[in-house]
This record gives structure tokens, sequence and C-alpha cells, in this order.
């Protein structure tokens, strides 16, 4: 089974978080085409987030939590946990949401 894994990051790569590891089809079956930057996360390679994109991407994950569609358990855990690590990184400066593919 692949998984991505989630950390959030200083300016100096210091970890901020521990590692969250997400089996690769959670994330391929929540419907992120709707969310401008959440589209975008690469499930083979590194994406990263900046402070003021973790701030779009908390909007994006509440869109999706209060839409009509029914998330599965491993899905609602995958965006909590990811609503969490935003929120974390919005708290200061120089902080990197870091998404490592498979």
């Amino acid at each position: 089974m692949a998984n991505i894994k989630m950390r959030l990051l200083s300016e100096f790569h210091k970890p901020l978080s521990d590692e969250m590891v997400v089996p690769l089809e959670v994330l391929q079956s929540i419907p992120l085409e709707t969310c401008p930057l959440l589209v975008h996360i690469d499930a083979h390679g590194d994406t990263i987030f900046n402070r003021s994109q973790m701030e779009v991407i908390i909007s994006e994950i509440e869109s999706l939590l209060n839409s009509s569609r029914q998330f599965s358990l491993e899905e609602r855990i995958f965006l909590d946990d990811l609503r969490r690590l935003c929120i974390l990184g919005d708290v200061g400066p120089h902080r990197y949401l870091w998404i490592k593919g498979m």
C-alpha cells in the first residue's frame, strides 16, 4: 500500500509536528477538484505549502466538510489532521506544510 507523509516544518527544516502517514487511496478518494490548492498535492512528489496557503487550505477543508458529501472515517481523519497541521502552521511565520508523495 502506498502512503503520503505530512509534516509541519520550520524554515530550517526543523520538524514542528509529528509525521502523519496517510494511505494514498484516502487522498485519491476525496473530490479535491473544487479546491484550488489541495488539488495540487502531488501523490508522487513533494508538495510544500506556506503560511498564507495554509489559511486557504483551512477554508477549503471546511468547505469540503460542510458539503453534502459523506466522508469515510479515514477521509475525515485525513482532513482533520491536515486542518490541524494548517492551524499550527498559521500561528507563526516561516512555517511550511511539507507533503511527501510515495
